[in-house]
């Protein structure tokens, strides 16, 4: 799903490259994520928005923001 691979993108970001640390960080941020979204999109307006949707809006910015910070660094 598109919400792993940020979150395990913003993970990395976090705690470094080392797979023992990114793993369950990303597990963390990844649940925390979809309920959060989960959460935003069943309490806005009177019908429910997927999941899926309020993911790649909030994600697709996210990723890129993280790519060009790499290319920044690179």
């Amino acid at each position: 799903m598109a919400y792993e691979a940020r979150s395990c993108s913003f993970a990395r970001l976090l705690v470094g490259a080392s797979f023992a640390r990114v793993l369950p960080v990303s597990m963390l941020l990844g649940a925390w994520l979809m309920l959060v979204i989960d959460t935003i999109g069943r309490s806005i307006g009177a019908s429910e928005v997927p999941p899926g949707v309020l993911t790649a809006l909030v994600g697709a910015p996210v990723l890129f923001a993280l790519m060009l910070a790499r290319a920044r660094n690179d």
